[in-house]
């Protein structure tokens, strides 16, 4: 029910999501650096169908405010602030991302997510993964945009490979999750 209601009031605000092409969430992690990360989006754009696509990207707060600083002007780019990425993720066809935990909640919707991981040694280096990214990650990894371009058109995405990762990260049980909620909520209230 929620998602119907974000759908439509998203669709409602946003005529764009129902132009009749498929919406792309590109949402990358923060990084420190972002001029690397920028010159990809530029290139990314430049080389992106948006004739079939719309391309809607939602940076990290703090890389929003670099990028604007940056004054980077991307044509037939749609950039949202106001929007969270979780919501996002209902609306949009595909995520593009990179080391995002947002994959987990695209996984859950069982929606394709394409792995844009242009900068995968320096990141390796500078934060590196809990777990060994390049052999466990549900997909194939793309460091230039021409490449991933080509997966997207070509849908290449295993959506029993996403299904096998979640089960393995994620552990999801629905009994009692609100009780034990409640619980701990009123386990604090009698600390204080």
């Amino acid at each position: 029910m929620c998602q119907k209601k974000t759908t439509k009031r998203l669709q409602e605000k946003y005529s764009f999501l129902v132009n009749g092409k498929k919406n792309i969430l590109y949402a990358p992690t923060w990084r420190s650096d972002n001029d690397e990360l920028f010159a990809n989006v530029i290139d990314w754009s430049n080389t992106f169908d948006h004739n079939k696509y719309n391309l809607i990207i939602k940076f990290h707060p703090k890389t929003l405010k670099q990028f604007y600083d940056s004054g980077i002007e991307l044509a037939d780019v749609i950039v949202l602030e106001k929007e969270t990425s979780a919501n996002l993720a209902i609306v949009c066809d595909y995520l593009v991302s990179d080391y995002s935990s947002l994959i987990y909640e695209f996984i859950s919707l069982e929606k394709p997510v394409f792995y844009f991981s242009f900068d995968l040694d320096g990141y390796v280096d500078e934060r590196d993964f809990y777990f060994d990214y390049v052999k466990e990650i549900p997909g194939d990894i793309y460091k230039t945009a021409l490449d991933l371009n080509r997966a997207i058109d070509k849908e290449c995405y295993n959506l029993e490979k996403a299904n096998q990762f979640f089960k393995k990260y994620v552990n999801i049980s629905d009994k009692g999750c609100a009780n034990q909620i409640a619980n701990f909520i009123e386990g604090l209230e009698t600390v204080n």
